[in-house]
């Protein structure tokens, strides 16, 4: 005999055993006392009621709360570094309009034309 069909002949058996054994326990169902089978249905609503709905975890409610102030802690130190958020550079409020002025004055458009030669300039003062 090959592997395919010893497993059909362990199928076969197994499907012959199950019907058997099904039909043994459904008269055996049938033939008990109707108190017992009142006294199983009773025990049987009782566990289900015990069951009922899931229960959340205790721990649950702790763990969201310190999540949330993790994430909190982590923003306020985050936001508050002297670099500002991610290290850019903090520019004082009184600083912004004399700057706009110069930028936005018309007069001044050949700098941005020539915005890699003042990069370089800057490189230069700074290394000498």
């Amino acid at each position: 005999m090959s592997a395919g069909q010893d497993r059909s002949l362990g199928d076969i058996a197994d499907a012959r055993f199950a019907r058997n054994a099904s039909g043994r326990l459904r008269d055996a169902a049938q033939r008990l006392d109707p108190a017992i089978v009142a006294r199983l249905d009773r025990a049987r609503q009782a566990a289900v009621q015990a069951a009922g709905e899931p229960r959340r975890p205790a721990w649950l409610p702790v763990a969201v709360a310190a999540g949330i102030g993790a994430v909190a802690l982590t923003l306020v130190i985050g936001l508050n570094q002297p670099g500002g958020p991610a290290g850019l550079p903090v520019v004082s409020g009184d600083a912004v309009p004399g700057d706009m002025d110069i930028v936005l004055a018309g007069d001044n458009l050949e700098m941005f034309e020539e915005l890699e030669f003042y990069a370089w300039l800057t490189d230069q003062q700074d290394a000498g």
